[in-house]
């Protein structure tokens, strides 16, 4: 039996080495778009390569490859980390404490885009691997890290394309998105899905001295957004035990108008639908049409049509699962508690994991924050503790998914 307690020396030892680790991560400026991390996947390339570790790498389109790392063992694959490269773009750098893409360290923080969302649990999982082998320890069933490209706008070319190729077989698996509140570790086991609709709106041209010559769409269209907006009904009809309610964000996007003095005759809006287990695309399509057709018994002059631009499903595993039990002993074994459930309010990758490859998969387990790291905001950044915290939850539940059954 291998004595954890010296990896987890060996991890405190090394805390400089994962700050350092995270830092040389954050410097590779993979903002998507474009989402290039060719650079990236050449560096925890030679890392793992440096350990004894196999690597592969797998481009759906040019300038965006994926790379799927195993620990040398043929055979079927128990365990499957998955965790993505790309990072948002960042803004208003000068707001920012340091460079974003270069990151610094201030007041037990690591600051830098993608520190918390999701470069931390890239590094974790690295420096957790290479401890795990300095320990001695030999593994004996075959796992995966697949570094992927492109979450961050739907993995059409990472975690999507893998498993339509056919790389995504596992029987467990766990997706390193941020599951920290206030310092508190938690563990994600569904993700809610998302639903993106455009609304078409037309109108009458007319000249805008005369309001009355034309059939205003852009004013039609802040009506539907409105009335969408007060009246969505399905956060009342649908619920989840943990994930938080469906939602809608009317508007996120809109364009209209030819000329300011010109009745516009055409407006388009794109809506941000999120939904949870048990619904689908028709669930929105159906409720948002007939959110319309009640407002047009008031403004009989509207003219829509509605069109589903993309959708993500919804993803969940069952609260017993073998793979939730092991993660949350390790976590007590590391910080003295067993983690609650959390629901967080976005889309991940864990929706082709479990959907389509079938792989058990925990939706978010890692160490960004979602309370205090500023995901996708100015000064993003996550503890230097809780850093140090999951390599050595990730170098116990590694060790301990090698004990499973299959």
């Amino acid at each position: 039996m291998t004595d954890l307690n010296n990896i987890f020396k060996l991890i405190d030892n090394s805390r400089n080495n994962i700050i350092d680790l995270l830092l040389k991560l954050i410097r590779f400026d993979t903002s998507n778009p474009p989402g290039y991390t060719t650079e990236i996947v050449e560096y925890i390339r030679e890392f793992y390569d440096g350990i004894g570790f196999r690597s592969r790498i797998i481009e759906g389109f040019r300038g965006k490859p994926n790379l799927i790392v195993d620990n040398n063992i043929d055979g079927d694959t128990l365990f499957i980390y998955n965790g993505h490269m790309d990072v948002v773009p960042a803004t208003s750098i000068d707001k920012w404490v340091c460079e974003p893409f270069k990151g610094c360290i201030s007041e037990g923080f690591v600051y830098g885009r993608g520190a918390a969302d999701m470069k931390s649990s890239l590094a974790t999982i690295m420096y957790a691997s290479k401890a795990i082998v300095e320990s001695g320890y030999s593994f004996k069933r075959r796992i995966e890290f697949h570094f992927v490209a492109d979450e961050e706008v739907g993995g059409l070319y990472g975690t999507k394309y893998l498993v339509e190729k056919g790389f995504v077989k596992g029987r467990y698996g766990l997706v390193g998105e941020g599951s920290v509140r206030n310092n508190v570790i938690y563990i994600r086991p569904a993700v809610r899905g998302g639903v993106w609709v455009k609304i078409k709106s037309y109108g009458r041209p007319g000249h805008a001295s005369n309001p009355k010559s034309g059939v205003n769409a852009v004013l039609n269209m802040a009506r539907v957004l409105d009335y969408i907006d007060r009246e969505f009904k399905l956060d009342k009809l649908y619920s989840h035990q943990i994930l938080p309610p469906p939602s809608i964000s009317p508007g996120t996007m809109i364009k209209g108008g030819v000329k300011e003095n010109v009745i516009p005759d055409y407006c388009e809006s794109t809506s941000d639908i999120r939904i949870v287990p048990g619904m689908g695309p028709d669930t929105v399509l159906n409720h948002i049409n007939s959110l319309i057709s009640e407002l047009k018994m008031v403004y009989p002059e509207i003219n829509t049509e509605l069109e589903l631009v993309k959708s993500i499903a919804p993803a969940e595993i069952p609260l017993d699962s073998p793979i939730i039990k092991l993660v949350s002993n390790a976590v007590y074994e590391v910080s003295g508690y067993k983690p609650d459930f959390l629901g967080g309010t976005g889309c991940n990758d864990a929706t082709y994991l479990i959907n389509d490859a079938g792989v058990e998969a925990i939706s978010g387990f890692g160490p960004g924050d979602g309370a205090l790291g500023n995901m996708h905001g100015i000064n993003e950044r996550v503890s230097i503790d809780i850093l140090v915290k999951f390599t050595k939850i990730y170098a116990s539940t590694l060790i301990k998914v090698d004990s499973l059954d299959g």
